[in-house]
């Protein structure tokens, strides 16, 4: 079987979209799926190169221009560059993932008459509406509602809920399928050697850790909202904020203006390759989002026995339950964050529970093997019924 991925970006810019596609092709490539990867240029980067048993092609404009002036180039030249790649050998599915990766795809199908998948990870129109809520999200949305009305044979999403939503939205039930998100459990697990409390100078301190991008729809401002109380219940707590963005100079002046600068700590972007350290050395990892698809960070943190604490928004639910595999708070409320550090930090019992249950989850169903083979199957009914 051989599978042409397109994504606008590609690493090594990081993101939720591009480590599922990394880790899958991956996966896949185990299992004698040959996949070719269509990605726009990047600084530094070669525009074709072997990865891990795939091929990434990148192509379009050079990669030091503003994106805005990059999507068209991208868009035609990943067109007749699936072309050369059909002609080599030829292509039997065409999968797309992120918002101008998909209209790239949709050209080549066109012409191709492969059949033709999208993965959604997430609502962009949502995230920006969430994110900056006096700004006008029409745009976005028309976008999004014209990707989500090309003739896919399947929408995968990588949660229940964000299935639920695009049904809503008018997506018949019959070209959606769920295949979530995954986490490497070979790299992300309980015995990695950490060492990073004793890096930042915090051993005998209990560390609290939040990892994303620092933009309004995480939520991180709640999590700052809730250090003083916190920190009025536990002396030996720290916060640990990883992650560039946006928002980053206006939560530094917010700790700033809350006096809470001895308590948080904040740290620019971990590489994907470093990960696992940083979320075994935690006590707890906090997603404090307005909205998520399904967060690889609470599966990956799962992984390396690592208790997560979790608002109830999108897909998180489905992985994160409770008492059982973390700690679910309501959004929007630095007072449920703020209770559920405490918990946690007050009960032996209830860390090992939830490190135990979460480890048993992810191990179970979330392996990237797992969504490989779910992946693979899903492609195989569709090569069958066309």
């Amino acid at each position: 079987m051989r599978i042409c991925f397109f994504i606008e970006r590609f690493l090594p810019y990081i993101g939720g979209g591009q480590i599922h596609l990394l880790e899958l092709s991956r996966a896949m490539s185990k299992k004698n799926v040959d996949v070719q990867i269509i990605t726009d240029k990047h600084g530094g980067c070669p525009n074709h190169e072997f990865c891990e048993g795939f091929e990434v092609h990148r192509v379009g404009f050079p990669a030091k221009m503003k994106r805005e002036f990059k999507i068209f180039p991208y868009i035609f030249s990943s067109f007749d560059r699936v072309l050369e790649i059909d002609h080599l050998t030829k292509i039997d599915l065409i999968h797309s993932h992120i918002t101008f990766g998909a209209f790239a795809s949709h050209f080549s199908k066109i012409v191709m008459r492969q059949p033709h998948l999208l993965t959604v990870h997430g609502l962009y129109a949502d995230v920006f509406k969430s994110s900056y809520p006096d700004h006008p999200n029409f745009f976005q949305k028309m976008i999004e509602r014209s990707i989500l009305r090309l003739p896919y044979v399947k929408i995968i999403c990588v949660s229940e809920a964000l299935s639920r939503q695009l049904h809503s939205m008018g997506v018949p039930d019959h070209k959606l399928a769920v295949v979530s998100n995954g986490v490497d459990v070979e790299r992300f697990n309980p015995d990695v050697e950490s060492l990073v409390k004793s890096r930042l100078g915090i051993e005998n301190y209990f560390l609290v850790s939040f990892f994303g991008r620092l933009w309004p729809v995480k939520g991180i401002e709640f999590l700052i909202r809730a250090v003083p109380e916190v920190t009025s219940r536990i002396s030996n707590v720290k916060f640990l904020i990883v992650g560039d963005g946006p928002q980053k100079r206006y939560l530094r002046r917010m700790v700033h203006d809350m006096n809470v600068e001895d308590s948080v700590i904040f740290r620019d972007r971990v590489e994907y390759d470093s990960m696992h350290v940083f979320l075994r050395g935690s006590d707890a990892v906090v997603l404090p989002s307005l909205m998520e698809g399904l967060p690889l960070i609470a599966l990956e943190a799962m992984a390396c026995g690592t208790p997560v604490i979790a608002t109830s928004v999108g897909g998180t639910p489905e992985i994160v339950k409770d008492g059982e595999t973390g700690v679910l708070v309501k959004p929007y409320s630095a007072g449920c964050l703020a209770a559920g550090i405490i918990s946690l930090y007050g009960n032996d019992s209830l860390r090992n529970h939830i490190s135990a249950e979460g480890l048993k989850l992810v191990r179970g169903r979330y392996t990237w093997s797992t969504i490989a083979e779910r992946t693979i199957s899903l492609y195989n009914s569709v090569l069958e019924g066309s």
